[in-house]
């Protein structure tokens, strides 16, 4: 026979587990190529003075030396980070400028 679960007890389960994993993997372990992203889209917002939100960005890659190559995108736009492990960015490039 199975067991039921009150249906007010699912209504509060469903935000939890939403929550619970945005970004983060298996024992809350942060992601690191979105943390990379991340780290990439919001050194590229400051730098054009706009909210991390308005960017877009992607990982393209990761070096044998470790440095992650992230593609961010502003408007129309291109940039180009290489972000470390630690998420220091060590550069922004504008390819094609």
């Amino acid at each position: 026979m199975r067991r039921r679960v009150p249906f007010p007890i699912l209504l509060l389960a469903a935000p939890l587990a939403a929550c619970a994993g945005a970004g983060e993997g298996p024992g809350g372990a942060t992601d690191p190529a979105a943390a990379q992203e991340r780290a990439c889209a919001e050194a590229v917002a400051a730098h054009v003075g706009k909210d991390p939100a308005e960017v877009t960005a992607t990982l393209a890659g990761t070096g044998a030396d470790g440095l992650a190559l992230v593609r961010v995108t502003d408007g129309g736009r291109l940039h180009t980070c290489t972000v470390d492990a630690n998420l220091a960015v060590h550069e922004i490039r504008h390819p094609g400028a």
